[in-house]
């Protein structure tokens, strides 16, 4: 069956011209999408109306509206001013949707309003200090180029949860019992994770490190990684520079000490605070995101998927240097939002 929707005039008129071509109504219908009646009824207009062969919508047509433009205007300063608000809430605070169901007002707010609701994105809580240090940095090297940036070694850590449950919505029949095994997501108090240190720069992938189970990013557990694994890498890349967030195990005295032993390694002064500043963020991202289609059931398991995941991702040398590129503009965008959090 044909769905009811408002049919242009244009379509109109190809209704008829068919229909004066002695094309079948079936498949007028079929080339129209018009309903039967629909179709008779514009065909008999032009019938009884030669010098106006097309029919015109009457003004008025059409279901009264609920609302006056009067709530439509306060339902959408309400949001604008409140973007959280749910239907229920605005039912509640604004008198002329007391009449009407939650499923109504949501019709008003995506239709009327244009205000469809949407995932909200996921962004660090930055105070105005925080905004100023941000600023501060963006000036203090916004005058690097592509090519300052390509002497650059960007690291990071970050936890990998073994997840055993990655859906949160199903379809379930009416009536159906909704704790049914199939129909529940299961949860565990405490999920098992992994952390994962690693670093790239324009030549390439760095190092790549896991902890322990129960084993904590502390000092000397980072001291190590830096031996073993930073100094080699920054030679190999010919990184002069090495960018590293305000972890506590970073700022440590015996971390502190040993950058002050290695005066050739340049530290980026970092803001803290700031994930859209460091592109080895968005390469985490993307391995989680790959990680909720894996089947991984144990540590030693996902710790592997990781290893793939990190080599593929890493191996494609344009998506890094297109990452170490973008610096100037992380930079420029921090400027222009005035310290807020970006689209990177």
């Amino acid at each position: 069956m044909v769905g009811r929707r408002n049919f242009s005039q244009e379509d109109k008129r190809v209704a008829i011209e068919l229909y004066r071509a002695k094309v079948p109504l079936n498949q007028i219908r079929a080339q129209t999408q018009m309903s039967e009646a629909t179709l008779r009824r514009v065909l008999a207009y032009s019938r009884s109306n030669p010098s106006l062969p097309i029919m015109k919508r009457k003004t008025g047509n059409g279901r009264k509206s609920l609302v006056g433009p009067e709530t439509v205007h306060l339902v959408k300063k309400f949001l604008i001013r409140e973007p959280t608000l749910t239907a229920k809430n605005l039912k509640e605070r604004i008198p002329g949707l007391q009449h009407l169901g939650i499923r109504a007002i949501q019709k008003i707010c995506l239709k009327k309003c244009n205000l469809p609701s949407r995932k909200m994105a996921a962004k660090p809580l930055l105070t105005e200090k925080m905004k100023q240090k941000r600023v501060a940095f963006a000036h203090q090297y916004g005058h690097w180029t592509v090519e300052d940036w390509k002497k650059v070694m960007f690291s990071d850590e970050s936890h990998f949860e073994l997840q055993f449950a990655r859906n949160f919505r199903c379809r379930r029949a009416v009536g159906s019992d909704r704790l049914d095994p199939r129909y529940t997501r299961k949860t565990v108090k405490h999920p098992l994770k992994i952390m994962a240190w690693g670093s790239f720069s324009w030549r390439g992938r760095g190092g790549l490190e896991f902890l322990a189970k129960g084993e904590m990013m502390n000092g000397p557990r980072y001291l190590m990684i830096l031996e073993n694994k930073l100094e080699f890498f920054l030679r190999q890349h010919c990184c002069s520079h090495f960018l590293q967030d305000e972890a506590p195990c970073h700022r440590s005295k015996v971390v502190t000490k040993w950058f002050a032993d290695h005066p050739e390694i340049q530290l980026i002064d970092w803001p803290g605070n700031s994930p859209d500043l460091n592109p080895i963020e968005n390469v985490w991202a993307w391995m989680k995101q790959q990680l909720q289609n894996c089947k991984a059931t144990s540590l030693p398991e996902l710790q592997r998927k990781i290893t793939e995941l990190w080599t593929l991702r890493m191996d494609n040398i344009d998506y890094l240097k297109s990452l170490i590129e973008s610096m100037p503009r992380r930079l420029q965008a921090v400027i222009e939002k005035e310290g807020n959090s970006t689209k990177y």
